[in-house]
């Protein structure tokens, strides 16, 4: 794996563990995908036709302030997390998820989580929740955005 792809998974792995925030699972009926593994984009459509939401983890971003430090050490590391709703598909059973409920909770399981690989935990960016195009079959669809504050050294 790359050092992007490490901290994808991490957020996938946080998102669907069974014990974080006290057992609460609330991501098990969701739909999570990785923008890197496979066919995302049948993936998704999968994802909506079923239960009208989904959750895609971007791959990082990261930027590097300290160009004269070995590694490289990079800073501001962030990672976009989008949740697409149909909402009409989605709201017609007894048990779903609206896409406000369901951001809010990624922004509980990922803010002040720290992976293993990283220095400094994971917070809301400055932007931390944008209204963003849908992806086609979906009605409504919200960016989150995470950073690290610290930096982390790739190694080869």
């Amino acid at each position: 794996m790359s050092f992007f792809s490490d901290i994808q998974q991490h957020i996938y792995d946080r998102l669907k563990d069974a014990t974080a925030l006290d057992g609460l699972d609330y991501f098990a009926s969701v739909d999570v995908i990785q923008e890197d593994q496979g066919d995302v984009l049948t993936a998704i459509n999968k994802a909506i036709a079923g239960l009208g939401l989904v959750v895609v983890i971007h791959l990082a971003d990261a930027d590097c302030d300290k160009p004269n430090v070995p590694g490289p050490y990079l800073d501001s590391v962030r990672t976009a997390i989008d949740v697409a709703e149909n909402v009409t598909l989605n709201r017609t059973g007894d048990s779903y998820k609206t896409i406000n409920q369901v951001v809010e909770h990624v922004l509980l399981y990922l803010h002040h989580y720290k992976p293993d690989d990283v220095n400094e935990v994971f917070i809301c960016d400055r932007e931390a929740v944008r209204t963003v195009d849908p992806p086609q079959g979906t009605t409504v669809a919200r960016r989150i955005l995470i950073t690290t504050s610290g930096g982390i050294e790739l190694s080869s």
